[in-house]
């Protein structure tokens, strides 16, 4: 690979390991239409509002001065604290597009410092002080529905996200690779966790410009805020706060928890190891290979691989393998004991960005033992997999009836009338990708859950 090349597409990836290991260059995401948005150039998949190619992903998301600077000091802040210190590993400019999908699996720190076990609750908050504390955010600024406002005010809906950040990125403008969203009911305390596709056709914040393009961007044009703001706008959410990672920091928590237990199913082994050494080249941990199907307990390098492969069975099944890890990740950390948790909070914490407050995840905290987490398929629900002038999209078949479903499910709103917000914008997706009702090509999320 050459040294100078900041992206670096899957089938690129996938060539390249076949040349160092021998194998089949299996390409192919599943999707109907030849691909998806990693199988083109990144200038190619960028925001233009039509469908079409562009290179306005922001200059320092895919150079080495702006971003190399706040890479260079977050190395140094993490020097020997674990494999997300260790970023400039064997490998050089030969890093590869790994994918932090795992990134989620840090939501499992909020059962951490207070499962049960009974910390002091000084000793807690000072593990929540280590903490990357987020005090930007302008909750006037979000985005927010009158809808949202007011049909959702029972509850609370937290994005956690796992950033594409790679060498040389400025880590607050990279692709938010894995988007979930926690929502909580405030009253029953039920948790619900739904991913959205990182290739959702939304309308985002492109350079003080809307425009419709892939959910993947939002982060990568205006952080944690530009990614809130296309979720709320498009799905009538009131989303306030995230918590955010990348990839190593949750193999190291992985590897603190004593791995997590997890299926590899027959058609994904191959996949799994050919991808397995390459995730490595920046992680500097196991190479150990995956030897047979089932259920079984996977490393942090494996289980960064198992959310990161999507060739062989699609995103909608990539995004499944997310909810597994994260439901995995909560049971285990309920099993651990204190000096176990306490190993892993040290490792984690600190590797972890959020705009929610010590005080505000200790309240969450009192009240875990009560919360009931169910895990949900994936959103869209009904879409269109597939090329658009080029580029490959997921497009809801419509927003508007995707978000009526949503809200149905996630909140019980039964006969939700979408904001005009939602309801222009739906159109808006319609026009531009040309589908306005459900075909002989629309992908059901649901058949992928089993």
């Amino acid at each position: 690979m050459r040294s100078d090349k900041t992206y670096y597409t899957d089938d690129e990836i996938s060539r390249e390991i076949a040349k160092e290991t021998g194998s089949v260059d299996m390409t192919g995401s599943g999707l109907s239409d030849g691909g998806s948005a990693d199988d083109m150039p990144e200038t190619e998949a960028g925001g233009s509002g039509n469908g079409g190619g562009s290179s306005d992903i922001p200059a320092a998301a895919g150079t080495e001065d702006g971003g190399s600077k706040q890479r260079k000091q977050k190395k140094k802040k993490n020097n020997g604290r674990g494999r997300s210190g260790r970023m400039n590993g064997s490998g050089g400019g030969r890093k590869r597009n790994i994918k932090k999908t795992v990134a989620i699996v840090i939501v499992c720190l909020l059962v951490l410092a207070g499962s049960g076990v009974g910390l002091a609750y000084g000793v807690v908050m000072n593990k929540l002080d280590t903490l990357n504390h987020d005090t930007s955010l302008d909750t006037s600024d979000l985005c927010i529905s009158d809808e949202a406002k007011e049909g959702l005010k029972d509850y609370t809906n937290i994005v956690l996200c796992g950033i594409d950040d790679r060498k040389g990125e400025d880590i607050e403008h990279c692709r938010s690779d894995a988007i979930v969203i926690a929502s909580i009911n405030n009253k029953t305390n039920k948790v619900k966790i739904f991913t959205i596709l990182r290739d959702s056709y939304l309308q985002l914040d492109e350079n003080n410009t809307l425009n419709i393009d892939k959910v993947t961007h939002a982060h990568a044009y205006n952080g944690p805020k530009g990614l809130i703001r296309a979720l709320n706008r498009n799905l009538d959410l009131n989303i306030t706060n995230y918590v955010r990672v990348d990839w190593g920091t949750v193999a190291d928590t992985v590897d603190a928890m004593g791995g997590l237990r997890l299926n590899v199913t027959k058609d994904n082994i191959a996949e799994m190891n050919r991808y397995i050494a390459d995730t490595n080249k920046s992680l500097n941990g196991s190479t150990k290979q995956i030897t047979h199907s089932g259920y079984q307990t996977l490393n942090g390098v494996q289980t960064v691989t198992y959310c990161r492969i999507r060739h062989v069975d699609g995103d909608n099944h990539r995004a499944k393998r997310i909810r597994a890890t994260i439901e995995a990740a909560v049971n285990k950390a309920k099993t651990m004991n204190l000096s176990k948790l306490n190993k892993v909070a040290n490792v984690a914490l600190p590797e972890v960005k959020t705009s929610l407050s010590s005080s505000t995840i200790m309240s969450m905290l009192l009240g875990i033992s009560s919360y009931d987490v169910e895990n949900v398929r994936g959103w869209p629900y009904e879409y269109f997999s597939g090329m658009i002038n080029g580029v490959s999209y997921d497009v809801p078949v419509t927003l508007e009836t995707n978000v009526q479903e949503l809200h149905k499910k996630i909140f019980g709103q039964d006969n939700y009338q979408c904001s005009d917000t939602v309801k222009q914008i739906s159109q808006a997706v319609s026009e531009k990708s040309g589908k306005y009702e459900i075909d002989d090509d629309t992908i059901t999320s649901e058949d992928v859950m089993d």
